[in-house]
């Protein structure tokens, strides 16, 4: 037995016909062999730089999206604060809805402030 055969092991998954056809589609999409794509997959979530989806529950992604606006609310408060120019602070973020809306609501803040 080689060196390299002695340092693999063999690992047996149960998955679904459908889960094994998405395997294989892209196994090929990707010019690999399934344990070929399944072991870069798997490599790859272990990476800290993964590029690999995250995928949350609905429950958590609107959680997310609730703690990501409070947190850019309070950039944004504290840019109005230091007395950052509107235009500076809208260009600095993407052009969103939201942003829009976070800017819109703390825009007058400084003006509520000094009286």
């Amino acid at each position: 037995m080689s060196d390299e055969q002695s340092s693999v092991v063999t690992l047996k998954v149960r998955v679904s016909p459908e889960f094994r056809e998405k395997i294989v589609n892209t196994a090929k999409q990707n010019n690999r062999s399934m344990n070929q794509e399944i072991v870069a997959r798997l490599e790859d979530s272990f990476s800290p730089n993964s590029k690999q989806p995250i995928y949350l529950p609905e429950n958590s992604a609107k959680d997310l999206n609730t703690i990501l606006s409070l947190s850019f609310g309070t950039i944004i408060k504290n840019l109005i604060l230091n007395d950052v120019p509107l235009e500076v602070i809208s260009r600095s973020f993407p052009d969103s809805q939201v942003f829009k809306e976070i800017i819109d609501m703390f825009k007058d803040l400084k003006k509520n402030e000094e009286n």
